[in-house]
């Protein structure tokens, strides 16, 4: 009763203020044919109002429950990649169903929206353009008597077999020319692009070495971008502590002929995850449901013990 007593009030009150305002618009036009619209005009706006007051509230769509909220949250969180229409996915799989507006609209609401995608081609798009690829990098060892060694390799990103590695004192350009020449005197078939840091030493003559004597394009990786030149940088990391961490380096000598058994190791004992644990200079693949039987086999003077399997 109370309810739609007020309603009334509210009733009398929104027809007695809009008549009002009709009524202060006809005396500023005082006597004029047009007071009978604005009468009408009233009378629309006081209805459409009373619409709202007098119709039943309708209560809406139910909340998403909260465990499933939590659900699209810890997925979110667990994925940051993953976007509205990849959850809403992933909870159709366990018979939730989720559309991607509602997975956007609590996304937003706990503040886990994803950045937008960047334009043009990804780092990993633009290498898998290309079919013969490597990769180059220096890196630095200190002798006993404090002589500093710099270690040049290249890698082929595609098989992760280490093609080449040297080492030497003083490199200049001179030198790093012979060692492409060197590393390519058995290949049938140059790479197509070489991706190098922005090192003082890989300035714009080896770009138009490269271009000039090997037919290469030289990527260099961005500004402070170490992860695009990431196989040569974790080969560098291997290297240092899966060796040098265990064997002294003492002269130039000493050095190479370490960094020359670590290569045959590399490329035809060590298993690579980057290659789903192949082994870069074994052209079949591991299969463990084919041995017959294996031994074991050390390399760098027992640094490394490995099995060799022999497949049927």
């Amino acid at each position: 009763m109370g309810n739609k007593l007020n309603k009334f009030i509210q009733t009398i009150l929104t027809y007695f203020y809009y008549f009002k305002q009709a009524i202060d618009e006809i005396m500023s036009y005082y006597i004029s044919p047009i007071f009978i619209v604005i009468i009408l005009k009233k009378f629309a706006l006081a209805n459409r109002k009373l619409r709202i007051i007098w119709a039943p509230i309708s209560p809406g769509r139910p909340p998403l429950d909260q465990k499933i909220v939590d659900l699209i949250i810890q997925l979110k969180e667990l994925n940051p990649k993953w976007g509205a229409l990849r959850i809403s996915l992933e909870l159709r799989k366990v018979r939730i169903q989720v559309s991607k507006p509602t997975v956007l609209k609590y996304l937003e609401i706990n503040g886990l929206m994803s950045p937008p995608k960047p334009g043009g081609l990804t780092w990993s798009q633009f290498l898998a353009n290309h079919k013969f690829k490597i990769s180059i990098d220096f890196t630095c060892m200190i002798t006993t008597l404090g002589h500093q060694v710099f270690i040049f390799s290249i890698i082929n990103l595609d098989s992760r077999e280490l093609i080449w590695i040297n080492s030497t004192y003083r490199p200049d350009k001179f030198w790093i020319t012979q060692q492409f020449k060197n590393a390519f005197f058995d290949l049938e078939q140059y790479p197509t692009l070489c991706i190098c840091d922005r090192d003082q030493i890989f300035s714009n003559w080896f770009s138009s070495m490269m271009k000039d004597f090997f037919e290469i394009n030289v990527k260099k990786t961005a500004f402070k971008s170490p992860w695009q030149n990431e196989t040569i940088e974790r080969f560098n990391q291997s290297l240092k502590h899966e060796v040098f961490e265990s064997v002294v380096p003492i002269n130039l000598n000493q050095i190479q002929r370490v960094c020359n058994e670590y290569k045959i190791y590399y490329n035809e004992n060590r298993t690579h995850q980057g290659i789903n644990g192949n082994i870069p200079g074994v052209t079949h693949k591991i299969n463990p449901n084919k041995t017959s039987y294996f031994d074991l086999k050390s390399h760098l003077n027992g640094l490394f013990s490995t099995f060799e399997n022999s497949y049927a």
